[in-house]
């Protein structure tokens, strides 16, 4: 029996031999090779398409030990402060905002830009 997923050849060779004169015929069967399939398979840590925006607490300035994280999702980098402290937060938005657009909120200013690590000013 022949395992599901192959196929079978059959080869037929004559041979001839002295004793008995007549040739004989000898039936042969060998497993043909399965079909080969090439997959090439890319693998990226970030799609081309993702927003890489500086995400920390605290941090009136950044350096190249800031976070930086990439989102497909991010629409926007914002960068916050809490004017009561001077507390700053940067991160990385869902929604979409003018590159440039501040906005007050009692003792809360943002501010949104829409470049990869564009939330990068010193506060």
């Amino acid at each position: 029996p022949t395992p599901p997923g192959t196929s079978t050849t059959t080869e037929v060779t004559t041979l001839t031999t002295t004793n008995p004169p007549s040739p004989s015929t000898l039936i042969t069967s060998k497993p043909s090779s399965p079909p080969t399939t090439d997959t090439t398979t890319l693998a990226s840590t970030t799609s081309p398409d993702s927003l890489a925006c500086y995400q920390c607490i605290g941090c009136s300035s950044v350096d190249s030990s800031t976070p930086v994280i990439s989102d497909a999702s991010y629409q926007s980098c914002v960068t916050t402060v809490v004017l009561s402290d001077a507390n700053v937060i940067r991160g990385g938005s869902y929604v979409l905002h003018p590159d440039g657009e501040c906005a007050q909120d009692a003792e809360i200013l943002s501010c949104w830009c829409s470049s990869s690590k564009c939330n990068n000013i010193n506060i």
